[in-house]
């Protein structure tokens, strides 16, 4: 499951309450907040801010000072008479880059980093200090360099970075100006000025320093601040984009947008289990591509007028039709304007094929109910009938009477087994279960019809694996002798009818499959007597559906659009101990 981080708004609301509270306080909490961002790598391992912008810093020194010491060697014509003054130059260079040097690596440790921020502005502020001694002092023309380092100290290591600086820049300032000439480490290149002059430089310089130091540490926190209000909004836009495409994805129904700015719709998100019902084998290529090709038969299905906002289609998926239901609902831009369409889809198929089953279960039920005691008043003097013929059969008739009597006896015989069949499809007595092997049962009942396969010259090919369940043998085997002859009557010569077994999932699936002329999706097959046959009663299937149904099971024909017909019962499976009813 995804986590979403806490909103980092509380660390900003912390440090507002405190400032509140203390506002002498406001240049330690804009510290503490400039040192939350000194952190070595972020998330992706990757540097963090404060050692980006220290590490900006450093090269920027690196080549402000390349570019001042060129400066300083056009300008003087004494760099090329004084072997100590070109010497004290090389150093100063040799130093900004080595300190430039050390501090990159000291980043790459990733420790330390809030010292490194002060150190870097102590190293700024004293690096302008040498270069101002070298260039005239208080009142040279580089004095400048310690109202940058002033912002550098404020851009590292925030209000408090930028104060330490101008403090140690005053300082700085005055030594020169108190000792124009340090000896061992510089060596001036210009004239250091009269003493008035020096004194306003120092103040002048002294004072733009804090006056610096003030406005950039004023700047940094707000900048600071702004930046910890773009990096809590980029935090919660990208949680509320995180949760949004984890809800989207978690969906058990299919979610589409269609993109119609470009002229025609096109996908610009499918979730995953969209695309499991459309058979895209990868929901994210669907990006980018027209519904039209993607599911012709649903895009379709849009262009057409939809009555109470939800309508049903079919569509082909891997060879087999399935049945989809969908709504659709405009999508609105941020003003409102329409920019597509979002799509909501289900696969009905089964849900179709249930309520199906418990109209028909409902349906025969009743009238089930209704024609019991139909069959027992026919029964009765369909009896007494037989009982005459078979009587006047005995006495002495001519050939026609004879052969009357005989067609009489032949239908009553016939309407007798009907109303056996009717009585049993009617009233079926309970299954009495036993557990075992389903093919085995099959492998059985498909032996009973070799010889008569043979005959006719068709082919009876059988896929059995072990699939165990509890069932009652006899009804069982009157359900697979239904199917099977079915199926071998359905065929010609040459014919093909193929019996299969298999255990999937919690179910024990019995398929009849044969290549005979197919059966129309409209036909009501397991409603009594309904039947294609000449001579069939039209309970066969009924019967079929009564037992598997009494058994906690269903029984379906599946279409695939052509010849050919398979008929599929479906019962639970069991792989507990054996039972005894």
């Amino acid at each position: 499951m995804t986590e979403f981080p806490p909103p980092p708004l509380a660390v900003e609301a912390g440090t507002k309450g405190q400032e509140d509270r203390d506002p002498g306080g406001a240049h330690l909490a804009a510290g503490r907040a400039a040192n939350t961002y000194l952190v070595a790598r972020d998330g992706g391992g990757r540097w963090g801010d404060g050692a980006r912008r220290i590490a900006g810093l450093v090269l920027l020194r690196a080549l402000v000072t390349s570019a001042l010491f060129g400066a300083a060697l056009a300008t003087s014509g004494a760099v090329g008479e004084e072997n100590a003054a070109r010497g004290v130059l090389y150093a100063f260079l040799l130093t900004a880059y080595a300190s430039s040097a050390l501090e990159l690596i000291w980043i790459l440790t990733g420790r330390g980093l809030g010292a490194l921020a002060w150190v870097h502005a102590a190293i700024e502020t004293t690096l302008a200090g040498w270069l101002v001694a070298l260039t005239g002092g208080p009142a040279g023309p580089f004095s400048f360099l310690f109202l940058l380092s002033t912002v550098h100290g404020a851009i590292a290591a925030g209000s408090s970075g930028a104060f330490g600086a101008a403090s140690l820049a005053t300082i700085l300032l005055g030594i020169l100006g108190a000792h124009p000439v340090l000896p061992f480490w510089t060596a001036p290149l210009a004239g250091a000025g009269d003493t008035s002059q020096v004194a306003a430089a120092i103040f002048a310089n002294s004072g733009g320093c804090f006056a610096t130091a003030a406005l950039a540490s004023y700047l940094t926190e707000r900048l600071l601040r702004t930046g910890q209000a773009l990096t809590a909004r980029e935090l919660e836009l990208r949680s509320l984009g995180e949760l949004y495409m984890s809800v989207v994805q978690s969906l058990g129904s299919g979610l589409l947008t269609l993109d119609s700015t470009s002229g025609d719709a096109r996908v610009s998100l499918l979730n995953e289990a969209g695309g499991e019902i459309l058979g895209v084998e990868s929901a994210s290529a669907a990006r980018g591509r027209t519904l039209a090709d993607l599911a012709p038969d649903l895009a379709h299905a849009l262009e057409l007028p939809q009555l109470g906002g939800r309508a049903e289609c079919s569509i082909e998926r891997k060879g087999h039709r399935r049945l989809i239901g969908f709504s659709v609902s405009p999508l609105l831009g941020s003003e409102g304007a329409p920019m597509g369409s979002v799509v909501a889809f289900q696969d009905v198929t089964e849900l179709r094929r249930l309520e199906a089953s418990l109209r028909r279960q409902s349906h025969l039920a009743s009238l089930g109910e209704l024609s019991a005691g139909l069959a027992h008043e026919i029964r009765n003097p369909l009896a007494a009938l037989s009982g005459a013929v078979q009587m006047l059969a005995t006495s002495p008739a001519s050939a026609d009477d004879a052969r009357l009597l005989d067609l009489i006896r032949r239908e009553a015989t016939h309407l007798g087994r009907l109303v056996s069949d009717f009585l049993t499809f009617a009233r079926p007595p309970p299954p009495s279960l036993h557990q075992g092997d389903l093919a085995e049962l099959v492998s059985e009942c498909c032996q009973a019809f070799e010889n008569e396969v043979a005959t006719q010259g068709k082919e009876l090919s059988r896929v059995l694996q072990p699939a165990t369940a509890r069932f009652d043998p006899d009804q069982m085997r009157q359900v697979v002798s239904n199917l099977v002859r079915n199926a071998l009557e359905a065929t010609d010569v040459g014919g093909r009818v193929q019996v299969s077994v298999q255990a999937i999932g919690p179910s024990c699936v019995l398929a009849i499959e044969d290549d005979g002329p197919g059966v129309s999706a409209e036909a009501h097959l397991f409603e009594p007597f309904f039947t294609t046959k000449e001579k069939g009663t039209g309970l066969g299937l009924a019967l079929v559906a009564r037992i598997v149904a009494a058994h906690g099971g269903n029984v379906d024909l599946e279409h695939h659009g052509g010849p050919g017909a398979r008929f599929v019962a479906t019962l639970p499976r069991f792989d507990g101990p054996p039972r005894i009813s």
